[in-house]
């Protein structure tokens, strides 16, 4: 990543229910653990994308899965019903992916999106 707009440098592990997702071994971009069965995701990342293209990384702190403490492949992709690719602009990020896949959460490192943080979904 090359430009992190107003970012701030995280501590190791601060935000232990991100995760990495990876499409087609190359291309990459983030998900939130929502529970036990659930990431969800900007759906612009993958809007082409069927299940097999993705795989998730979980518990890694730089963008690759050496240091992954879980890989889990996709089951299922369901899409936002209002998701439409057409409308693929910056406030499509507000439509999301979410996906199934095998639990993770007994990884130490990885808990669920905390419910005081930043990322609580309304």
């Amino acid at each position: 990543v090359t430009t992190i707009y107003q970012g701030q440098i995280a501590e190791e592990r601060q935000f232990n229910y991100v995760v990495l997702v990876i499409i087609h071994d190359n291309q990459f971009c983030g998900g939130a653990i929502i529970n036990e069965n659930h990431i969800l995701s900007a759906g612009h990342c993958y809007h082409q994308a069927v299940e097999t293209d993705l795989t998730i990384a979980a518990g890694t702190t730089f963008r690759g899965i050496r240091d992954a403490g879980a890989i889990r492949e996709v089951k299922q992709i369901i899409r936002h019903e209002k998701f439409k690719p057409a409308n693929l602009s910056p406030s499509s990020c507000k439509v999301c992916l979410q996906w199934i896949f095998p639990c993770i959460l007994e990884h130490p490192y990885l808990n669920p999106v905390p419910t005081n943080d930043i990322a609580i979904l309304k």
